[in-house]
C-alpha cells in the first residue's frame, strides 16, 4: 500500500509542476506520510491554487486523502471559490471506506461607502460516503458594518448579520457587536 501511495503522491506532484505550481515536500514524505502544497496564480483571474495530499499506511491498513481549493473568480466585490475533498481509509479485514465532498463559497459587497457596508454571502456542498446516500446542505446570509468612529487612533464598528443553513442541520443565526482596530 506504502508503493500505491508513493504513486498517487508522484502523479499529483506531477500534475502540479505540468500547471506550473510551486512544489513543496516536506521530510516526512521520506517516512511514511506525504503532504503537497502548492499555490499559483494567473493574472486573467487571479485565481490562488491550494492542493494538500496526505497519507499515512502500513501493510494492512492506511488512509490517503486530497484537499484541493481554488479561487476561482475575484474582482472589487465579488469572490468564489471551491473546495474539493476526498479521503480512503482501509484496514484488513474490513472493506475500504471512501467518503468526499465538494463545496462552493461566494461573496459579493452589496453596499459600500465611506462608513457602511453590506456584504451577502453563500455556499453549497455536497458530501458523500460509501454506504450512504448524499448529503447536500447550503446557506445564505448577509452582514452589516457601519464605523462609528475613526480616527488616529482607530476605529470603532458596529455590525450585524443574520444567516440561514439548510441540512447542515437547519438553522437560523443572527450575530451583532462591536468591533474596534486600535
Amino acid at each position: 500500500m506504502r508503493f500505491q501511495s508513493s504513486l498517487i503522491f508522484l502523479g499529483v506532484a506531477v500534475f502540479a509542476s505540468a500547471l506550473g505550481a510551486f512544489i513543496e515536500i516536506p521530510d516526512e514524505y521520506l517516512q511514511d506520510s506525504a503532504a503537497l502544497q502548492f499555490d499559483g496564480e494567473d493574472e486573467l483571474w487571479r485565481s490562488k491554487r491550494d492542493v494538500e495530499l496526505k497519507g499515512k499506511g502500513g501493510e494492512n491498513e492506511g488512509f490517503v486523502g486530497l484537499k484541493a481549493q481554488r479561487n476561482l473568480y475575484e474582482d472589487d466585490r465579488t469572490s468564489l471559490s471551491g473546495t474539493v475533498k476526498g479521503q480512503s481509509q482501509w484496514k484488513d479485514p474490513y472493506p475500504a471506506q471512501h467518503a468526499g465532498m465538494a463545496r462552493l463559497d461566494g461573496t459579493r459587497t452589496l453596499i459600500e461607502n465611506d462608513r457602511t457596508k453590506v456584504t451577502g454571502s453563500g455556499f453549497a456542498q455536497r458530501e458523500v460516503a460509501t454506504g450512504m446516500r448524499p448529503h447536500d446542505s447550503f446557506g445564505v446570509g448577509v452582514e452589516a458594518t457601519h464605523n462609528i468612529y475613526k480616527g488616529k487612533n482607530g476605529e470603532v464598528d458596529v455590525f450585524g448579520g443574520v444567516q440561514r443553513q439548510w441540512n447542515t442541520p437547519d438553522r437560523h443565526q443572527a450575530r451583532g457587536g462591536i468591533r474596534w482596530r486600535f
